[in-house]
Formats: C-alpha cells, sequence, structure tokens
C-alpha cells in the first residue's frame, strides 16, 4: 500500500479515540533542564510527517507538546493555513494537561478557521487553529495535532525544528515512493549526526536546541533557529512533477506563472503616460511610477500558495482597478506600468525579515517571503541599490511596498540579502546591494546662546538620508502634529532636562533621498554653574542623535550593527564675562565595529564640537559582546565629556 493511503488509515484510526495519544503521555513525561527563569516554556517534542504519493498528493501531520514554565503568557497557538483550492485541514485537535495530571481535550467549539489574508475578493489560504486556554497554567502541558492533505505540484518543503523555544526533540519524517530522489539541507544546525534514510523514509532530528532570549540588537531567530530545506522529486522526471535543481529553474518555473500577469493593457499604457507626462529622464519616470505604487494600498493577499509559494501576482490592470495589492501585485504593478513607459524590469524574490536567511545551497522558492522589483538602468543612473549581472546587465533594485524609502535606497533588513531576480531561465540568485553607511548619514549644525544661568537657547538644523530619513519619514507620516511635538519633546528632555520645544518644523525631499528637520528650543540648564565663576558645559547634548546602549551581561546571542554616520556640529555662544579655562582632549576610536571622532576648540566668545560616528555593518558573535560594548561605552563617554568656562 502507498505511503499516502497509510497514512490516511493511520490517521482515521487515531482520530476515533478520546484518550491521550502514546506521543503525548511519552513526551509529557520527559524531564526538561534547567532554564533562566523568564524562560516562557519548553517544547518537550515536536515533529512533523510529509508522506507523497507518485501523483503528487501529500498528507502533512503536525505534532507538538509545550510545558509552560513561567506565569507569563505565552503567545502560543497551534495553527496551519491550507489552500482552498488545493487541500484542506482534515483535523485539528489539542489537549491541556494540569500540573495535577487532570486531562482536557479542545473540541470542534474551540476551532477557529479565518482568511490568511485580509478577507479581500482575492484570498485562497485559509488558517485553522486553536488558542490554549486559561487552564493552561505554570507546570501544565498544552499538545496539539493537525494533519493537512492536498494535491499540489511543489515537490519542496522546509521544517523549522524551532522558533525561539528551547526544544528537547524535534523530527522531520519525509515519506516518498521508493523510486525517488530526496535531498535535504539542515540549515543553522549539525548537517551529521541527525539523518537516517530507510527506502523512502528519511528522518531528520535534533535534541537540546537552546532557547533564544530576547536579547537587544540581535539576529532575527530566523537567522540563528535550525531549518531544514528539502527537495523531492521522481527519478524518471514525471511531467508535472520537475525538480528545481538550481536557480535558472528556479526563476523559469516562477516567470511561468507570473509573466503573464504584467501585460500592458491599454489602462495600463494610460495611467504610465500620465503619470510620466512631466518626467523627461529614466529615472524620473521610474520615480514618477515608483510613488505612485508606493500610496497604493498595502493588504495582505493570498493566492496559488501551493503552487507558486504565495509569488503568483495578481494582473496589473486589476490592481491598478482595485488600487490594492500585496507585495508581488505592487512590485508587478510597477513592472506593468514601467513597461508601458518603455523601461524593462524584473521581479524579485527576497526575504524581508533577515538579509541572512537565504541561503544559495537551495534553490527553492520556500527561501523567500517577500518580492521586490529590480529596473533594467540605463547608462546615467548611478545610485546605492544598483549593480551589474553578466547576462541580466544593470539592475537597479526598489521595493514598492515600503512607503518610506526612496528610489536609490532599500529597507535596511533587504540590503546585502540574497534575492532571486525573475528573468526565465536567464534568472539568477544574485546579492542585492548593500548600501553604503554614508549614505544614511545624520548630519545636524545646531547653534546655541547660553545665558549666566547655564540655561541656552538653542537652533538645530539637522539632515536625514536613507534609511534615518525612511525611520523619520514613517514616524512624521504617522503622527499628528501635536504626536510628533510630544515624541521630541520626551526626547530632547531626557538628554537636556528641562525644555521648551517652540519649533518643529519637517521638510520632506524624498526624490532627493533626504529628510530635513529645523528645532527650536530652550533647555533650562545645559551648563551647570558652581561656586558662582565655574559653568561647566557638555556640548554633546545637543548632539542629533544618541548611540548604542549595551548593559553589562552576560551575551548569548550576536549583536547586529546597522551601518550608520552621524556628523555633528555644536556651537555655543559662552556667556559674557566667561571665557573657556578646559576642554576635553580630542578623541579617536577606531576598531572593527566603528570609527569615531570628536573634538571641541575655544573660538571667540564661542565653545564649538565636531563629532563624527561612522557604525559598521556587522555581525558580532556573543564572545566579544564586552568589546564591543566597550567601544560604545567610550563613543558615549566623549560624546558626553564637558568643558570649563570660567569667569574672567
Amino acid at each position: 500500500m502507498r505511503p499516502f493511503a497509510l497514512l490516511l488509515l493511520a490517521g482515521a484510526g487515531v482520530f476515533a479515540a478520546d484518550e491521550l495519544p502514546a506521543w503525548v503521555k511519552e513526551a509529557a513525561a520527559k524531564q526538561a533542564p534547567a532554564y533562566p527563569a523568564k524562560t516562557p516554556a519548553v517544547v518537550l517534542f515536536q515533529e512533523e510527517t510529509l508522506s507523497v504519493d507518485t501523483e503528487g498528493r501529500r498528507v502533512m501531520t503536525e505534532r507538538a507538546v509545550i510545558r509552560k514554565l513561567s506565569t507569563g503568557r505565552v503567545p502560543l497557538v497551534a495553527s496551519r493555513a491550507y489552500n482552498v483550492k488545493s487541500g484542506r485541514i482534515r483535523d485539528i485537535r489539542a489537549w491541556v494537561i494540569s500540573p495535577a495530571g487532570k486531562e482536557t481535550r479542545y473540541g470542534k467549539d474551540r476551532v477557529v478557521d479565518t482568511v490568511a489574508g485580509s478577507g479581500n475578493d482575492y484570498d485562497e489560504a485559509r488558517v485553522k487553529s486553536i488558542t490554549p486556554g486559561e487552564d493552561w497554567q505554570t507546570g501544565g502541558i498544552f499538545a496539539y495535532e493537525i494533519v493537512e492533505e492536498e494535491k499540489t505540484l511543489f515537490t519542496q518543503h522546509t521544517y523549522n525544528f524551532q522558533t525561539n523555544l528551547p526544544v528537547l526533540h524535534s523530527r522531520f519524517t519525509l515519506n516518498i515512493p521508493g523510486s525517488w530522489e530526496a535531498k535535504g539541507h539542515i540549515i543553522n544546525g549539525l548537517e551529521t549526526g541527525a539523518y537516517n534514510n530507510n527506502g523512502g523514509v528519511h528522518i531528520w532530528e535534533l535534541r537540546n536546541l537552546p532557547w533564544f532570549d530576547d536579547e537587544e540588537y540581535s539576529p532575527e531567530w530566523h537567522e540563528l533557529a535550525p531549518r531544514l530545506a528539502i527537495t523531492y522529486f521522481p527519478s524518471d522526471g514525471r511531467a508535472g512533477l520537475r525538480p528545481l535543481r538550481d536557480w535558472a529553474a528556479v526563476s523559469a518555473w516562477m516567470s511561468a506563472l507570473s509573466d503573464s500577469q504584467s501585460q500592458a493593457t491599454p489602462a495600463i499604457q494610460a495611467k504610465a503616460a500620465q503619470l510620466t507626462a512631466n518626467a523627461p529622464t529614466p529615472l524620473d519616470k521610474v520615480r514618477a511610477v515608483a510613488a505612485f505604487v508606493q500610496q497604493t494600498n498595502y493588504i495582505s493577499v493570498q493566492m496559488n500558495l501551493t503552487r507558486g509559494g504565495g509569488y503568483t501576482p495578481h494582473r496589473a490592470d486589476d490592481v491598478l482597478t482595485k488600487n490594492y495589492g500585496d507585495c508581488k501585485d505592487k512590485a508587478n504593478l510597477m513592472k506593468a506600468l514601467l513597461a508601458a513607459a518603455g523601461i524593462d524590469s524584473h521581479l524579485v524574490s527576497i526575504f524581508s525579515r533577515a538579509r541572512g536567511f537565504v541561503r544559495p545551497e537551495w534553490p527553492s522558492t520556500l527561501q523567500f517571503n517577500h518580492m521586490i522589483l529590480a529596473v533594467r538602468a540605463p547608462a546615467g543612473i548611478d545610485l546605492p541599490t544598483l549593480t551589474t549581472h553578466a547576462a541580466l546587465g544593470r539592475l537597479l533594485f526598489f521595493d514598492p511596498t515600503d512607503p518610506y524609502t526612496a528610489v536609490g535606497d532599500l529597507p535596511d533588513e533587504e540590503q546585502g540579502s540574497y534575492a532571486l531576480v525573475i528573468a526565465g531561465d536567464k534568472g539568477d540568485l544574485i546579492r542585492v546591494p548593500r548600501v553604503p553607511a554614508a549614505a544614511n548619514r545624520t548630519v545636524s549644525e545646531t547653534t546655541a546662546v547660553m545665558g549666566l544661568d547655564g540655561g541656552v537657547t538653542a537652533k538645530s538644523r539637522r539632515q536625514y538620508f536613507g534609511q534615518s530619513a525612511s525611520g523619520l519619514r514613517a514616524l512624521i507620516r504617522r503622527s499628528d502634529e501635536p504626536a510628533l511635538r510630544r515624541r521630541f519633546e520626551r526626547v530632547l528632555t531626557r538628554r537636556l532636562g528641562g525644555l521648551n520645544l517652540k519649533t518643529l518644523q519637517p521638510a520632506d525631499n524624498p526624490t532627493a533621498g533626504h529628510l530635513d528637520l529645523t528645532l527650536e528650543f530652550t533647555a533650562l540648564q545645559l551648563g551647570k554653574l558652581m561656586q558662582n565663576r565655574l559653568l561647566v558645559v557638555a556640548p554633546g547634548a545637543l548632539l542629533s542623535g544618541g548611540t548604542y546602549a549595551m548593559p553589562v551581561m552576560q551575551r548569548k546571542l550576536p549583536v547586529k550593527l546597522e551601518a550608520q554616520v552621524q556628523q555633528d556640529r555644536v556651537t555655543i555662544q559662552i556667556p559674557d564675562g566667561f571665557q573657556v579655562d578646559e576642554l576635553p582632549d580630542p578623541v579617536h576610536l577606531k576598531s572593527k565595529f566603528g570609527e569615531f571622532r570628536a573634538k571641541w576648540k575655544a573660538a571667540t566668545n564661542n565653545l564649538e564640537m565636531e563629532q563624527n560616528l561612522e557604525v559598521f555593518d556587522a555581525t558580532i558573535p556573543a564572545t566579544e559582546y564586552a568589546l564591543v560594548r566597550s567601544f560604545f561605552e567610550q563613543v558615549g563617554g566623549a560624546a558626553n565629556a564637558a568643558a570649563v568656562l570660567v569667569k574672567k
């Protein structure tokens, strides 16, 4: 009997009984090692079994047993998505075992079935889930089992051995016909000692996986937790079940799903002509189209998940008419509009939350969760997100889903990531450019007049570029004027004490890629008067921003630094009758984490400070935490160094 049929029969027998399954009892009896007190829960056992028949039909059974360790809320949901056109969740059930041993089974009344997207008329995916209730107490067990079945042409799968919780035992089993081939890669884990193959039964398992604590400035758990990447296929190359052996094959497969969706219909042509009517250069055309697509409403849309990994876009003219879509729809709309304006481009699949997630050794759409665009850039365009590919030419990467990032820039988490340029059999996996630190700089010029009591009246002009501009742009657009004012008042008050913010004036210039901000305020006591003859002043309190603050701790996760540059000049007019008596020594710090320079000088009636901080883009191992912490402590100390003024 085929594995598919065997699993169907086995599943039917299991679900007929109400008693606690043996696998739950066995896992619940396990003793977990001691974890830090704030560890929310431990996964005692989890597994997924994937059984495939010769026609590509497959059944997936997911199980887990979790013990709650702390009194805090554990945001856990037993859930699984499915496509209504190709499959279903055949059954889902769960149990809770109290610390005293009382068993409670969750019935069908606890199952929630919802649309995976936003409930629009495009959605094809749904999610069934069960959420544990208040009866899941500290020391208690929550267990669940979900069975999904579907008919698919997709011959790849991915399995997370863990998320951010510790796991005692995690296992994945693949059942395929004996004549089929299977290849698996364990990413972020041990490749050896975790795999067993017995005919068509392939088993991968890992044990004693640690807890990923929520440490500040650390990479996403996606970059750290082990996962399994699997490709399986018939050795005889059965029609309709093509193995995706390389990235060119993945590109060709995805092109077949998406190319017909970007036709330049009359509606698309008319809109492109309208948008580019006053755009004299190709770059102006790209910017005009990009600005329009950025304001197209983003709505999560789930379509064709099993066949295309969720990356089959809707027709561009439909998205134009409806004025909404998700990332693939917005990228495809921009592609169609640019084509109508005479500019070629390619859809690009990427992982948006962690630049180190995608691995080149596994050609698969399942490594991606987002779609952007690569524009064929003619000569004369030279922007930070442009790269040259041997076959595809000059490509300018842009994310039309991000409403705050200008053409020539990319969200930080996408920079430097591997991404698949979808261009038929010429498509390729390439590294997206990483924008230089100077492109994300903040430049400020602050002038202040100090009174005899140490208070100042100050005016600060700041320019934010690249991702620093993107973050502030998002804050400004999401906040009304009073809320924005309150936010800046809080930041300035933490640094300066009591103050009065008189002027807060932003001026956005997204075409040029920067945002300007003018601040005017009075601070009650920048300088501290001592013995009625000395004023102690720290000009660095007027700088445009802070730096990384890292506490003393036993670090377990790497430290992730983002490339940035901060350039500041502060000029303080000192009170009449005072002169500069002591200045801090110039500072120059250089390490593999960054470089910092600061200097102070006395001019006629003025105290001046200049600083330049560049943080390098890097992921620092936990073993070097003390070094990176020391560097930023020295930066913070130098920025807050004080000068001494004395009465003449």
